[in-house]
């Protein structure tokens, strides 16, 4: 357990230098989509290379998702529970 720790502190400090380095991005160049399965096992395992490529990344402004991180039933309920909560609301653009 404390090796895990020890990860999250290491991964935590270099994603606060990381962002405390210079200007954040204006705009979005690109998308870098990553399998959930491959994400948390090169996290787990504290691949610290993997994860300051995807660290550097985000700075830059890339967008990145984790493919069949949430499961189809939660997706469905998300999706679902959006387009409530807009129905439910009067437009306030006018």
């Amino acid at each position: 357990m404390g090796n895990k720790f020890g990860r999250v502190i290491e991964f935590t400090s270099f994603w606060n230098e990381v962002v405390s380095s210079g200007e954040m991005p204006s705009r979005c160049p690109g998308v870098t989509s990553v399998q959930y399965e491959e994400f948390a096992r090169e996290i787990n395992e504290g691949n610290f290379d993997y994860f300051a490529s995807l660290a550097e990344k985000l700075k830059l402004g890339h967008v990145l998702i984790l493919k069949e991180a949430l499961s189809k039933n939660i997706t469905e309920k998300i999706k679902s529970e959006t387009v409530n909560f807009w129905n439910s609301r009067p437009s306030e653009f006018f």
